[in-house]
């Protein structure tokens, strides 16, 4: 529980919340009154020993692709990113809504598809490399064009487009 409370509190202090009622500063409260200082002297020397989590280490979670997008409904039910090291492209089913969630991947460099693929059940996802040859291995360079919809009946719907260039980093 110390390392969620501590996961929380680097997250809040990366982003700070300003203009809200009733939200304690760091002056409105001692290290005594902390949740995580009440305890005994036993529970302290366990907890000592876990690694705590650090600000970069919550920036590395949330920022581990080079790009991501979400269909353009109110509760996004499909996800796409992209890692330009290795051309690893991750489409993710991610709302159980009855939708499937398609991706298109569009050569805009060269004036053609690249390939599409179609994934439904909440929770699934698919991974495309590099290593895969062929279509999934994106020329260096180019501009792609990616779109992700969900899709029901064979009918696209709530679809988001991104341009996003293959240079790796």
């Amino acid at each position: 529980m110390k390392t969620f409370t501590s996961l929380i509190a680097i997250l809040l202090a990366a982003a700070p919340l300003t203009g809200c009622v009733g939200a304690e500063t760091d002056d409105d409260m001692s290290y005594e009154d902390a949740p995580e200082a009440q305890g005994d002297a036993e529970a302290e020397a366990e907890d000592s020993a876990e690694a705590e989590p650090t600000a970069e280490d919550s920036a590395a979670l949330l920022s581990s692709w080079d790009e991501q997008m979400y269909t353009d409904d109110a509760a996004p039910g499909g996800r796409v990113r992209f890692e330009t090291d290795g051309d690893i492209v991750e489409l993710c089913d991610i709302e159980a809504d009855g939708y499937a969630v398609y991706l298109s991947v569009y050569d805009d460099t060269a004036k053609r598809s690249q390939y599409t693929y179609t994934i439904g059940g909440e929770g699934r996802c698919q991974t495309f490399r590099a290593s895969l040859g062929g279509k999934y291995d994106l020329p260096e360079k180019h501009t792609f064009r990616f779109r992700i919809c969900l899709v029901r009946d064979g009918k696209n719907s709530y679809c988001d487009d991104a341009y996003w260039k293959n240079i790796n980093r």
